[in-house]
């Protein structure tokens, strides 16, 4: 979606307490009309023809449970870009782009006459959040996205084609809301970077923050450890200086990919004892201004975390 003006609905909600219903209030018994979500590419088509049809219904039964959008905004310093908005947020967003925001008698945000949405030059590749199950989760870069409307009140607005990346999981072994079928044959989206470069654009005029990691120091123990991944900086510079808890002593890896999948950096070490280690991620890399996924492996267990890289 154009960043301006989920910018300006975005304040609108979170200044409204009367904006209506909240999108848990809908009826999902018939969110099985997502047809041609059959393939990760299938379900980005068929989310530009229904953001084109204005279908709010058909919109929701694409988004899986745990749906997070990452928006480039003013915000970006603050570091709520890793973070996005969750699926009740977007969906309320949806729904007021579409159907406008009212309060009272006043219109905040005319309701859509017409839009026009198109994803081009799309190719799937793995989901670096999920690296080791592409049968399940895979990434759609969509190299054009443009997104074109008009309102009742005649604003109009057409954004500059943009690089978007969407993560998608199978319905298998997705989280869903009731109504969405869990079979193989169904791809829903569970996360969307929007407008990549952008981003890059905007982190590339601030420092990031290096914070202060040792090459290799762990801490002492903790009582009870999970295993997780902290940025020292979010912003980060680029050596993506990042603290690990580790719950058990033993090898492990640290990996670090970028938005498109590729993996840019591995790296393995050994745990003396549970506890938490700093680490520079990505020293001995070339890092751009950019999101990265880290990934921080030991034994079965795995986690993954986006950081924003500054210059």
């Amino acid at each position: 979606m154009p960043n301006p003006l989920v910018a300006l609905v975005l304040s609108l909600l979170v200044q409204l307490t009367a904006a209506g219903p909240g999108p848990g209030g809908m009826t999902w018994g018939s969110l099985g009309s997502a047809r041609g979500a059959d393939s990760p590419a299938g379900a980005i088509r068929e989310y530009a023809r229904a953001f084109s049809e204005r279908s709010v219904l058909r919109l929701g039964a694409l988004l899986a449970a745990d749906f997070r959008s990452h928006i480039v905004g003013q915000d970006l310093v603050e570091s709520r870009f890793p973070e996005g908005i969750d699926r009740a947020m977007e969906m309320s967003v949806i729904r007021g782009l579409i159907q406008g925001i009212r309060q009272g008698d006043s219109v905040l945000a005319a309701p859509m006459r017409e839009v026009r949405v198109k994803a081009e030059g799309l190719h799937e590749a793995a989901d670096p959040e999920h690296p080791d199950s592409t049968e399940h989760y895979r990434l759609v870069v969509i190299g054009r996205f443009t997104f074109e409307l008009s309102t009742d009140d005649g604003t109009e607005y057409l954004n500059h084609p943009s690089l978007h990346i969407v993560h998608l999981v199978r319905g298998d072994a997705a989280m869903l809301v009731p109504g969405q079928p869990a079979d193989a044959r169904h791809w829903y989206i569970r996360r969307w970077l929007e407008d990549v470069n952008g981003l890059e654009a905007a982190l590339g005029k601030i420092e990031g923050d290096c914070g202060q990691a040792d090459s290799a120091t762990t801490s002492m123990a903790l009582t009870t450890l999970s295993l997780a991944i902290h940025p020292l900086g979010n912003p980060a510079c680029p050596t993506l200086d990042i603290a690990c808890d580790l719950p058990a002593a033993g090898p492990a890896r640290i990996e670090v990919f970028d938005v498109m999948g590729r993996r840019l950096q591995r790296k393995e070490f050994d745990v003396a004892a549970p506890g938490t280690m700093k680490l520079q991620a990505g020293a001995g890399v070339h890092l751009a201004p950019g999101a990265y996924w880290v990934r921080l492996s030991q034994a079965s267990r795995h986690s993954t975390r986006m950081v924003v890289v500054a210059k």
